[in-house]
C-alpha cells in the first residue's frame, strides 16, 4: 500500500545546503556549538505544515552569529538572498518551491552570550515531499 501523505524530508539540512555556497568556511549547525567560532549559523525548524501531499512548508529560524552586529546583519542579508533564490532548484536532493512569509532580519542579541551578536530571520521554506 502506498501512503497518500509521504514523509517529508528534513528541512534543516536542506536549508543548510542552500546557505552553504554563500558561507564558505562558516559553520552551519542545527544547534548552538559548544565552542563558538567567530561566525556561525544555527538553523532550526520551529513549525510549519504539510500543506498537501506534494509540499511541506517548514517554518525556520535562521540565526546568524558574529563578533559584531554589523557582520551578523550582513550575514543575514546574504542568507536571505540565498533563501530567496533557492526556488526552482534541488538542494540536498530536495526540490525547493521557495522562501516566503519572511520576518526579519532582526537584531536579537542573547544577554547570556556576551561575546557574539545575533541577527535572525524567520520564514517558510516550501519543499517537495517526493
Amino acid at each position: 500500500m502506498v501512503d497518500f501523505w509521504p514523509e517529508p524530508a528534513d528541512a534543516v539540512p536542506v536549508a543548510q545546503a542552500i546557505l552553504a555556497p554563500r558561507f564558505t568556511g562558516v559553520a552551519i549547525k542545527d544547534e548552538m556549538p559548544e565552542t563558538r567560532p567567530s561566525t556561525f549559523i544555527v538553523v532550526s525548524r520551529i513549525g510549519g505544515e504539510q500543506t498537501n501531499p506534494k509540499q511541506d512548508r517548514a517554518t525556520l529560524l535562521i540565526e546568524f552569529w558574529a563578533e559584531s552586529s554589523a557582520v551578523a546583519a550582513q550575514m543575514a542579508r546574504t542568507g536571505r538572498a540565498a533563501l530567496r533564490n533557492s526556488r526552482g532548484k534541488e538542494w540536498a536532493g530536495v526540490f525547493s518551491y521557495g522562501w516566503s512569509n519572511e520576518n526579519g532580519p532582526t537584531d536579537f542579541n542573547d544577554s547570556k552570550i556576551q561575546d557574539r551578536r545575533r541577527c535572525q530571520l524567520v520564514g517558510d521554506l516550501t519543499l517537495s515531499t517526493g
